[in-house]
């Protein structure tokens, strides 16, 4: 089970049934938020990761929520042990993050997130954490080598080409 922890201003916890529909609504609000700024990043997102995915990742306990003072979720990623982008790049002790996201306007939360992961991993025995993101998004590509992502390859999947970055735990 994943214990509350507080991080930076945001509560980080194990997401709860009654978080789903925030949850899919920060989603809703962060791809507006993205295409208004004519940003390519998750065109056919619900397609790729319908509420079933999130309903799944909930159940199983791998999805987390950043809370803010209120008690307002603010942010949101999951937890996984494999990724197919990492097909045949597989390692032991690996903890792949997902679907970061946070509500624009909540600045802070997806730096609690990731530290949250950091810290849980490693309690856990995990030895790294892995993740991908548009390789043409360079905003993004530098936010994630400022939190200790180093870029390790590529993969591709359909209209989406990545980079695959880890971080040494």
């Amino acid at each position: 089970m994943i214990l509350p922890a507080m991080n930076h201003d945001y509560t980080v916890s194990a997401a709860l049934p009654s978080d789903l529909e925030t949850i899919l609504e920060i989603l809703r609000r962060r791809q507006q938020w993205l295409s208004e700024r004519r940003i390519v990043q998750w065109e056919g997102y619900e397609n790729f990761f319908p509420r079933s995915y999130f309903e799944g990742k909930l159940a199983e306990g791998k999805l987390l929520v950043a809370r803010d003072t209120s008690g307002t979720v603010c942010g949101l990623i999951a937890l996984a042990d494999q990724d197919p982008y990492w097909a045949g790049k597989e390692r032991p002790g690996a903890l792949y993050l997902h679907n970061l996201a946070s509500a624009p306007g909540a600045q802070g939360a997806g730096a609690a997130l990731l530290d949250y992961c950091q810290h849980w991993a490693q309690e856990h025995g995990y030895q790294v954490l892995r993740l991908d993101c548009r390789a043409d998004n360079q905003a993004l590509n530098e936010y994630y080598s400022a939190r200790g992502f180093r870029p390790v390859g590529f993969c591709t999947d359909r209209t989406h080409r990545g980079t695959l970055r880890e971080k040494e735990l």
